[in-house]
């Protein structure tokens, strides 16, 4: 739908045009087709970006600047403006599917980001986390010969690439995935830790990266270990969990906002960097499988009778609030000792409806006598 000739011949006669070599033929750019998502303002866009664009490179991506050229329906707000591309590296790939895993990584960082900013606190900076688009490749990049055959490919066993837009400012590495924390950004430690206790041990989001801007932390790329190891190979699982416990002291928003404190033994990774669950060795791929990390799961079991607990003391209060309630309700229908009638005003109640009945008899009386009476 969104990769049609027309949209290939006009990118292509635009690149030709501005990078023409007389010669043999022009080194083009690669072009994305529309994006497969809507973005967050509603449009759907294509991205452009060339080889030497590269802005760096993690241990499993590649990052390159690029530039939206194209929106559908026209007139995107983004359109001009500078965006990031990123590359899964070649012998990466097989470990991602069109990058789903990432994808979904993101929609659920979001979620935990926004749930931990509407938290009391007193740091009023906020986390927003960007959800990357993905696109399939329209055309490669590379050098054309005679303008029409790519003899030097870029990417060439890429299908997909993700876009997002390009922050700009000092970009930092606040936590990794495997117990490296920036003790200068005690809100996001406290974050990642909060994301730990608020799923019931289940989840914790981090390898927070991105930019400080103004009252905000811009956050791309995290990672979340899982209990099912369901978010792609940065999800160390069990064992990535107990690796940032081994790097987290818990701090002042931490206590503040009510977390348990972190008694695990502090050991904090001595290099920096994210890891893959194929670099775990034997034994930790093992505790993974068998969920043989005993810290994690005494955790989850004392998690589970505090809900518990927390479970029957709110029936117990419920059911107090409905005892009050029914007391009030028979209190409303019954009359308080206080307000009862006495014998005395039972007695004149009595009198006034039984003396007039008596009257009327005796009166009845009295009239039939008079009437035999008569001759």
């Amino acid at each position: 739908m969104f990769c049609g000739n027309v949209f290939f011949w006009h990118h292509f006669r635009e690149d030709v045009d501005r990078k023409k070599d007389k010669a043999m033929g022009s080194n083009l750019s690669t072009l994305t087709c529309f994006t497969r998502d809507r973005d967050t303002d509603g449009y759907y866009y294509k991205a452009k970006f060339s080889e030497d664009g590269k802005i760096g490179e993690g241990g499993c991506r590649e990052a390159y600047r690029g530039r939206y050229v194209e929106s559908s329906p026209p007139g995107g707000p983004k359109v001009g403006t500078q965006c990031v591309v990123k590359f899964i590296k070649k012998k990466y790939v097989r470990y991602f599917e069109e990058w789903d895993p990432d994808v979904i990584t993101h929609r659920r960082a979001k979620k935990m980001a926004d749930m931990f900013n509407s938290v009391p606190k007193s740091d009023s900076r906020t986390v927003q986390v960007f959800i990357p688009a993905i696109a399939e490749i329209q055309r490669r990049g590379g050098f054309y010969l005679l303008f029409l055959f790519n003899v030097a490919p870029m990417g060439k066993e890429h299908k997909y690439v993700s876009i997002e837009p390009y922050l700009s400012g000092d970009y930092k590495k606040f936590n990794d995935n495997k117990g490296g924390t920036d003790k200068h950004s005690p809100l996001l430690q406290a974050f990642s830790h909060w994301t730990f206790y608020k799923s019931a041990y289940k989840y914790l989001l981090c390898d927070l990266q991105g930019v400080q801007r103004g009252n905000e932390y811009l956050i791309t790329d995290p990672c979340i270990h899982s209990e099912k190891r369901i978010h792609g190979p940065t999800d160390l699982g069990d064992v990535g969990m107990l690796k940032f416990l081994r790097g987290h002291k818990c701090n002042s928003i931490c206590k503040e906002i009510a977390l348990p404190n972190n008694t695990v033994e502090y050991k904090p990774s001595t290099s920096s960097g994210s890891m893959y669950s194929f670099q775990l060795t034997e034994e930790e791929v093992r505790q993974n499988v068998e969920m043989d990390v005993s810290i994690i799961n005494r955790m989850r079991e004392q998690r589970i009778e505090e809900k518990k607990l927390k479970h029957v003391k709110e029936q117990e209060q419920r059911l107090e609030e409905e005892k009050i309630n029914d007391v009030k309700e028979f209190e409303e229908v019954t009359p308080s000792k206080s307000h009862r009638p006495l014998p005395l005003d039972i007695g004149i109640a009595t009198a006034g409806f039984v003396l007039p009945v008596v009257l009327h008899l005796g009166l009845n009386i009295l009239s039939n006598g008079r009437r035999r009476d008569r001759p």
